[in-house]
């Protein structure tokens, strides 16, 4: 979450989002390494590709339009390669252990690490918050945080790792409106091609391989 909050002051949020719904794919080829669940096979790698692909034009596109953003997009593919990797690795450990309790250890190791990497890297308050500001921290502390996580950690001890990261197919494309919509977020037109090509590559990577075998 670090590199995501110090991302998102390079590239929209909803960019941000979009990026994000990589990890399936991510969470995937870790899954078929580690703990040998079927990830790979010819649509799924066609939805690979496509993802690939996407993101090469995303990336392009931050190239040419500020070098920061470079940066922003480079620190959200670290973060989606973390998550994956811990969510992977906490399928692969099997320990049958309540959501909330996991949630609860989660937070309890990482508030102390905000807390620190704030005092190294900042240690400043902020002169005042907004009233919007406010209501997203709160947000993002009750439901973004505890409420999400809980409800994360019970999903994933009962699914599949690869099946669980679905849950990020369902953001992109709202996140992209909300940005507009809310914060005026001007993705151009690049940025949408990218976004389309990598929502397609989600679609082919998951839906492939049942559509064909519906319609063979």
């Amino acid at each position: 979450m670090t590199s995501v909050y110090w991302s998102a002051q390079f590239i929209p949020s909803g960019l941000i989002s979009v990026l994000f719904g990589l990890n399936p794919v991510v969470t995937g080829l870790m899954a078929t390494i580690w703990l040998g669940e079927r990830a790979l096979t010819p649509f799924r790698i066609t939805g690979l590709g496509l993802g690939l692909a996407g993101l090469s034009v995303v990336f392009a596109h931050g190239l040419e339009t500020d070098a920061d953003a470079a940066l922003g997009i480079a620190g959200v593919l670290l973060s989606v390669h973390i998550h994956a990797a811990t969510a992977v690795w906490v399928k692969r450990i099997g320990a049958c252990i309540p959501a909330l309790e996991t949630t609860t250890g989660t937070l309890l190791v990482a508030v102390p690490l905000f807390l620190m990497s704030w005092g190294m890297l900042d240690s400043r308050l902020p002169p005042g918050l907004e009233p919007r500001t406010t209501w997203a921290i709160a947000y993002l502390a009750v439901v973004g945080s505890v409420l999400g996580f809980v409800l994360y950690f019970y999903v994933l001890r009962r699914v599949e790792a690869n099946r669980g990261a679905l849950i990020t197919l369902v953001t992109p494309v709202i996140a992209l409106f909300l940005g507009q919509e809310i914060n005026g977020e001007d993705i151009g037109r690049r940025a949408l091609m990218g976004t389309a090509i990598i929502l397609a590559g989600l679609a082919c990577y998951h839906w492939g391989d049942h559509w064909f075998g519906r319609h063979a």
